[in-house]
């Protein structure tokens, strides 16, 4: 969180939120539980970290973040509402 000195506890509090949604969302994604919510969710959260990556300087999971970002992006544009394999 750039706004929050790094050593307060609200900078805890908030990393710890943001990776318990993320936690919540991916888990409602692979369980198929409102699966576009959980994409747009997912989306938005991407976003922040996508921005945040390319504000502060690049980092070795870049690239893997506007990955994880494009599939969250797809996923929330997809009508079929169950994840299944079909022949």
């Amino acid at each position: 969180m750039p706004f929050v000195s790094e050593s307060s506890s609200l900078a805890v509090f908030l990393v710890l939120m943001h990776g318990w949604v993320l936690l919540v969302t991916g888990a409602a994604l692979v369980a198929g539980i409102a699966p576009r919510a959980a994409a747009a969710v997912a989306s938005v959260l991407m976003l922040e970290i996508v921005i945040a990556v390319a504000v502060t300087g690049q980092s070795p999971t870049a690239l893997r973040d506007v990955g994880v970002l494009g599939l969250a992006v797809c996923l929330t544009g997809v009508r079929h509402q169950r994840l299944v394999l079909r022949n």
